[in-house]
């Protein structure tokens, strides 16, 4: 399953070559995400681009949903997204740690 936010402008092949980095990756493999670029020279964009915004923190290490792609199995298994959380990128790592507890891996 591929997750992009509804503002992000995605290359044609994107779904393309998120899926097959994914189906051609090892079976402990069930997350992968890519690069989240500004596509303005706005303010607001570069403000997110300088502080690693769309980035996750290296020590959380989960996969914000603006840009990835999980095995869907997977996602079922764990019960999917959490839609109780009430602040912005709450469900993506909480998802991403339920799967990890699993022995699961994301990159």
């Amino acid at each position: 399953m591929a997750f992009v936010d509804d503002d992000v402008v995605i290359k044609s092949d994107w779904v393309e070559k998120i899926t097959s980095a994914l189906s051609n990756a090892h079976k402990s493999l069930v997350g992968v995400g890519g690069i989240v670029k500004a596509f303005k020279n706005h303010i607001i964009s570069q403000y997110y681009v300088i502080h690693n915004i769309l980035e996750a923190p290296i020590q959380l290490n989960y996969l914000p949903t603006v840009n990835c792609c999980f095995k869907k199995e997977h996602l079922m298994e764990v019960g999917g997204f959490d839609d109780n959380f009430l602040f912005a990128e709450g469900e993506d790592t909480d998802l991403c740690l339920r799967l990890k507890k699993k022995g699961l891996f994301i990159r």
